[in-house]
């Protein structure tokens, strides 16, 4: 499909190559990228990976409207771009005259104000999910009138700055625990300053946290009041929280991640179906295939009453059958750990007179990391080795390990012995070695006359 001569220059060689492919057909698909050989390479297994991509129907539009300019633009135009998934337009409040059923999302930058009561009108009517982040253009008491789940109390009209503070009971969608470190250091984004009391129906992501104080405020919040999915950041200045995770790890994947999560979730449209399926379209094969399903009864409340049976097939056609765990009033499926490929499966409930049924496609990718980095990283050894109170040497001198082995008073050769008691009666070769011998005795003193 795609084939391009590459030139190396040195040891520590990278290169990026652009592809493009045409995607001809939705689903799950997989593509092998390999290298060729070259003389005398001991490694060749570290040549070629496979990947798989999934193609969804088309592009989602997503509309960003501004009280004004500002840097959190930029970014959030940068982290979308990140995916070709969609199409972001930007627009200003005092100019927007666009019709908002053409766009699948909207985000509100420092909106409402009071000069936007048409766009929130018109928003409301289009039933749109939507996105708020709140600043100091925010006009507070109309924010309250949009309904997200959480009124805001403002004795003072100001901000605060705010650090963010991960809700670990949160449950909408899963946060990697590298990602709960990274946001622990992000510096404050400005906040209204307020009592903020939430609904029980709000999902609380992020809490706000002033200095050392957790107020358990939300600070980054999702609803679903009226079946339109809504989230709410209550504060501007995300784009100082890529540049910091980029000042510390040259890359803003974290970031990343969390946005285009928070965008998924309120892009995708809740199902009506009766009887659906949630999983994770590609995962490592050191993870394991998990699955959640829920059914609705004819009154649309959850049940789990019958029982949900899922079949797993492979590339080669092997079939795995399953069946559902039942977790509160809904179902949960744990498949383990797969071989790496592209599965397919099947999952079905008869609920009443009427039986539903699911599919879907999912891929377990390969790792080789034990082939692809094949060069020890002598700082996180240096790092594991000061953790645990170790010495790190190296082979040309190894001296410091020798010393350090040597003044180590627990490193002794050490004996242990254990003793036992048995009584001779336990013995029982013993017994009758003993019975033989008192009875040939016997029997030689009768023969000689001693007896």
């Amino acid at each position: 499909m795609f084939t391009k001569p590459v030139s190396i220059t040195g040891n520590n060689f990278f290169t990026t190559v652009p592809v493009f492919l045409t995607a001809k057909a939705k689903g799950v698909h997989s593509y092998k990228i390999s290298l060729s050989t070259i003389d005398g390479e001991k490694n060749i297994q570290n040549n070629s990976t496979e990947i798989f991509i999934e193609v969804t129907d088309s592009k989602l539009k997503v509309l960003l409207i501004a009280q004004s300019p500002h840097p959190d633009i930029a970014a959030i135009r940068t982290m979308l771009d990140k995916t070709s998934q969609y199409q972001l337009t930007v627009a200003y409040a005092d100019q927007f005259r666009d019709n908002l059923a053409l766009y699948n999302l909207v985000i509100l930058h420092q909106l409402p104000s009071g000069k936007s009561s048409e766009i929130i009108k018109k928003l409301q009517v289009a039933q749109l999910p939507y996105l708020v982040v709140l600043g100091a253009q925010t006009s507070v008491a109309e924010f309250n009138k949009l309904g997200t789940g959480v009124n805001i109390s403002q004795p003072i009209s100001k901000n605060s700055d705010v650090y963010a503070s991960v809700n670990g009971e949160f449950s909408l969608f899963s946060v990697t625990d590298d990602m709960k470190k990274m946001i622990a250091t992000f510096p404050p984004l400005s906040s209204p300053f307020g009592t903020y009391r939430a609904d029980k129906e709000v999902y609380t992501l992020l809490t706000q946290r002033i200095g050392a104080v957790e107020t358990g405020q939300p600070l980054l919040y999702f609803s679903n009041a009226g079946n339109i999915r809504k989230a709410v950041l209550a504060g501007e200045g995300i784009w100082r929280w890529r540049l910091n995770e980029y000042a510390q790890k040259e890359s803003t994947v974290n970031m990343d991640e969390l946005f285009g999560k928070i965008i998924q979730y309120l892009i995708v449209k809740e199902s009506k179906v009766p009887f659906r399926v949630r999983y994770k379209k590609s995962l490592n094969e050191n993870e394991q295939a998990l699955f959640d399903a829920e059914l609705l009864n004819p009154a649309g409340e959850l049940t789990n009453e019958p029982e949900v049976k899922m079949v797993i097939t492979n590339e080669a056609g092997k079939e795995y059958s399953f069946v559902f765990s039942r977790v509160a009033n809904t179902y949960h499926l744990n498949a383990g750990y797969l071989s790496p490929g592209k599965y397919s499966f099947r999952a079905e409930v008869k609920s009443g007179d009427k039986v539903y049924t699911e599919r879907g496609e999912f891929a377990v990718n390969k790792l080789m990391l034990e082939t692809t980095e094949t060069t020890a990283d002598y700082g996180l050894l240096y790092s594991i080795a000061s953790s645990t109170k170790g010495v790190m040497s190296s082979i040309p001198d190894i001296s410091p390990l020798v010393k350090a082995i040597q003044a180590d008073e627990s490193v002794k050769p050490v004996s242990y012995y254990h003793t036992t008691l048995s009584e001779l009666l336990n013995l029982k070769w013993m017994m009758v070695i003993l019975l033989l011998l008192l009875s040939l005795e016997w029997f030689l003193r009768k023969r000689s006359g001693s007896y």
